[in-house]
């Protein structure tokens, strides 16, 4: 049996009147004091003795109620100032026993003996709250542990944003083949020894922040390509060397290399320096190397050419005839040397040309008279005396001059 509504009293059940007469058939009751009444729905007693009415109201606007006439009792006409409240009816008391009855008779509402102890088994909130508390804990503490190991794991396994090392190869993506930062060989700067290598598939290029290539590094050629050239600086910034895009090489703001076949150039040198040698009388080739031709170059003489020839001569008498080597150029000026070998002094005579005359001073002090000679096609000097002067163990030294 389903149960039935039960309306709420108000306490000593306060009462006002109806402020207008109503009939039989009325829906609405107006009050003095609405305040007494409880809220809607409830149910409101008219009158006070065995005629009075029960009616249940629905709903209150200001002091008017919406009614429903004859709820127990029958519907009357009642003049302005009858009595009205809140009492308890008949309805109030038999619902009571109906729904108390009918709940008691529903055992599927009741809790039976073995429900009971089937509660009584389950776990108490103190002890539950303990066991979710230990849980916690523990749960926890397992995603500590783990989120610990995850970070671990994911700094061994990547590259830190700062600090730390990177133990092995950085691949960086590329649009084909193997691109990456690799451990170096060892502590140099050699090919063989270095600290880091950037390894490329093919080329590697050098933008701006717009996405303009200015230069590439060819890996696999070993070569860097730029749009504007190469510069060396200092510390401070102040540009020593350059190379521009037109092969212009300079130097401290000078151009040392404009435009210019450096090859071509070389050669070109070593042929002038080649012709200028040969032009001085030294033979030089364009076969010899560098090296020998600066030797070449320290054998040229600068001023008047000019050779020292010493002739030792031997149980001689003047006049004698002395055989020179080849000097290379035939001299116009010849100075005489020779010392006596009676005792062992030397005197000395300055021909100025050949053909003149001079004279040597002999050991008593006597002006010995001579004349030099030179035979151009058998390169020999002849000396003629106009006395005799033992010249045995004696060296004659010729000054030859161009």
């Amino acid at each position: 049996m389903a149960i039935k509504p039960m309306y709420p009293a108000i306490v000593n059940s306060p009462g006002t009147e109806i402020s207008t007469n109503i009939t039989a058939t009325d829906t609405s009751v107006t009050v003095v004091n609405v305040a007494t009444i409880p809220a809607a729905p409830n149910l409101l007693t008219i009158g006070s003795d065995e005629t009075a009415e029960t009616v249940r109201y629905t709903a209150i606007s200001g002091s008017t109620l919406t009614v429903e006439r004859g709820f127990q009792g029958i519907a009357k006409a009642w003049s302005a100032g009858t009595k009205v409240a809140r009492y308890f009816t008949a309805y109030d008391h038999d619902t009571f026993r109906e729904n108390i009855t009918s709940h008691n008779d529903d055992a599927s509402v009741h809790v039976t003996t073995a429900k009971k102890a089937e509660w009584d088994a389950k776990e108490t909130p103190n002890g539950a709250q303990a066991k979710a508390d230990t849980a916690l804990a523990a749960a926890k503490n397992d995603a500590t542990a783990k989120a610990n190991q995850a970070e671990a794991n994911a700094k061994a396994a990547s590259l830190q944003i700062s600090g730390g090392a990177m133990l092995g190869p950085l691949g960086l993506a590329g649009a084909n083949g193997v691109n990456a930062f690799n451990r170096g060989t060892g502590d140099g700067a050699s090919y063989q020894n270095h600290n880091i290598t950037l390894k490329g598939w093919y080329g590697m290029g050098m933008s701006t922040y717009d996405d303009g290539v200015h230069g590439v590094y060819d890996f696999r050629a070993g070569r860097w390509v730029t749009k504007s050239g190469y510069s060396v600086t200092d510390a401070a910034g102040t540009q020593h060397m350059s190379i521009d895009s037109s092969g212009n090489i300079t130097t401290n703001g000078t151009v040392i290399v404009g435009g210019v076949d450096l090859k071509q150039s070389g050669v070109d040198a070593k042929n002038g320096v080649v012709a200028s040698l040969n032009a001085m009388g030294v033979t030089a080739t364009t076969a010899d190397d560098w090296a020998t031709l600066a030797a070449k170059i320290r054998q040229i003489t600068t001023g008047k050419k000019y050779a020292v020839v010493d002739v030792a001569v031997s149980n001689a008498y003047w006049p004698v005839s002395i055989t020179m080597p080849a000097l290379g150029f035939i001299p116009t000026e010849i100075h005489t040397r020779a010392g006596i070998y009676s005792y062992n002094r030397s005197s000395h005579a300055v021909l100025s040309t050949i053909g003149d005359s001079g004279y040597f001073r002999s050991h008593n002090g006597a002006d010995i008279w001579m004349n030099l000679t030179h035979n151009s096609a058998t390169n020999q000097l002849t000396f003629n005396t106009n006395g005799t002067v033992n010249l045995e163990g004696t060296t004659v030294r010729l000054i030859c001059y161009e």
